[in-house]
């Protein structure tokens, strides 16, 4: 297998920081073209890379690292996924007229069987640790300022937050994933174009996390979800 730097592109023959700029070294892999131009979650292995390599906007690779670095002190080993259950995800979303609550309620299942270490925090108005059962019907409105708060009791590692819409509140929502230990993924599931694309893609990019957008139409969520927790 070949590793690559994503910065500067330097071979090496095992994954470590790149001697020249610091950067992560990353297995080499080929990305997949995203169809129609859309917004639409990239491939297991382009997130990963991503997810690994992620920059601080304006910053040097230096001070990325840094900043990645100190955002995993303190973390324990949990992973949260942190989901939105707002009465908006009762929608359909892409062309099987599935909504996207019962995409959730698969890529959920799925992950308490395969990743049973994984918490899962619900929230729309209110929230709570979902562990087994009946997924809770969708309503409400968006309060993730409070649900990221409720996820911060576990110092995490990674919080992946799944969500249609923009919060109630977006800069409660900024300043608790910034209060958040380790990094922040996203992965907004809605139509192309929405707003809550932008603010999610910049929560991920200030925690050192990697942004997501599905569209519904080419994955399916419990795809992507697995794609961050590998």
């Amino acid at each position: 297998m070949v590793f690559e730097c994503g910065n500067c592109h330097r071979n090496s023959t095992a994954e470590s920081f790149c001697s020249e700029c610091g950067e992560r070294i990353l297995p080499k892999q080929a990305e997949a073209p995203s169809p129609g131009g859309g917004q639409i979650a990239s491939p297991l292995s382009d997130i990963i890379k991503r997810a690994m390599s992620a920059k601080a906007s304006g910053g040097v690779v230096s001070e990325a690292r840094l900043k990645y670095e100190q955002r995993l002190k303190g973390a324990s080993e949990e992973i949260i996924v942190v989901a939105d259950l707002s009465g908006s995800m009762l929608e359909t979303i892409g062309g099987l007229n599935v909504t996207k609550h019962e995409h959730l309620r698969i890529a959920l299942d799925d992950i308490k069987k395969n990743y049973p270490k994984v918490r899962v925090v619900v929230f729309n108005s209110t929230h709570q640790e979902w562990k087994k059962g009946v997924l809770p019907s969708p309503g409400g409105g968006t309060d993730l300022a409070r649900a990221l708060a409720f996820a911060d009791q576990w110092k995490p590692k990674k919080t992946i937050i799944i969500s249609d819409g923009l919060p109630d509140d977006e800069q409660a929502a900024r300043v608790a994933a910034l209060a958040l230990t380790g990094v922040v993924d996203t992965i907004y599931c809605g139509p192309d174009g929405h707003p809550a694309i932008d603010f999610l893609r910049s929560l991920s990019e200030r925690t050192c996390g990697t942004p997501i957008a599905w569209n519904g139409m080419r994955t399916q969520l419990a795809a992507n979800i697995r794609g961050l927790l590998t």
